[in-house]
């Protein structure tokens, strides 16, 4: 059976990032030495073209993300499991794939909209682009109906 001790979640703090780490929980649950790294992306805002944001904002809004992120997480995992959280400016894409680097993940695991027809066409799909650059095995998960945003 394949046990992953490194294990890597690209997280957006929506409903079915919940059904991941849940997922993430059980199979972790009777693991020693698991570990589980979590990336976020911070959009880049557009309004960085005429002003950057200070410091002092960037910095705050760091700190909160990662509070509320810690809390998440403390609340869900088994204590015995190590995590790290990492959080990024940047492309949701380019920011998991620069992770998946550093981390080494033996499993990443994603979640996916299920958008399909004109806003996949548009919008494309995070998931699916990462899933064609990366090397490592791949866990998606698509929370039941009735989540979707």
């Amino acid at each position: 059976m394949f046990r992953p001790r490194r294990i890597l979640l690209a997280v957006d703090f929506s409903p079915r990032a919940k059904v991941a780490l849940a997922w993430i929980a059980q199979l972790v649950a009777g693991m020693r030495n698991a570990s589980v790294h979590f990336v976020h992306a911070i959009p880049l805002d557009t309004t960085i073209v005429v002003a950057p944001p200070p410091p002092a904002a960037t910095k705050l809004r760091e700190k909160l993300l990662r509070q509320k992120l810690t809390r998440w997480l403390r609340s869900r995992l088994p204590r015995h499991v190590k995590t790290d959280i990492t959080l990024r400016d940047g492309f949701p894409v380019d920011v998991i794939m620069s992770a998946v680097r550093d981390v080494k993940p033996d499993l990443l695991v994603m979640t996916t909209r299920g958008r399909y027809g004109l806003a996949r066409l548009l919008k494309g799909s995070i998931t699916e682009q990462v899933v064609r650059k990366v090397r490592c095995p791949v866990m998606i998960l698509h929370d039941p109906a009735g989540s979707r945003s």
